[in-house]
């Protein structure tokens, strides 16, 4: 099935990439999501990229937590298997 990438979020090289499951999703104010590994190994602007929002569903089989996230939340696990996830208050940095 094919579809139109029109809506993009931002994730970590690892997730983009499928090295690494999804464990921390976050929701900024403009609604736009980012997500990761929830490792800390990717300080440099160069670790993260644009993916699109209907190829993450792929990516991420509990999606309905994003459905969830309010701007300005997160949302973490401890591992892939965890199907309940933590939600707690998201801070932008400016």
């Amino acid at each position: 099935m094919s579809h139109e990438h029109t809506t993009f979020d931002i994730a970590c090289r690892h997730v983009a990439e499928n090295e690494r499951a999804i464990l921390y999703v976050w929701r900024y104010s403009d609604g736009q999501f980012g997500m990761s590994c929830g490792h800390d190994d990717h300080p440099e602007i160069s670790s993260w990229v644009t993916l699109c929002r209907a190829c993450v569903v792929k990516k991420l089989p509990e999606f309905d937590i994003m459905e969830q996230l309010q701007p300005l939340q997160e949302a973490a696990r401890d591992n892939p298997d965890q199907r309940e996830w933590t939600v707690g208050a998201f801070v932008e940095e400016e």
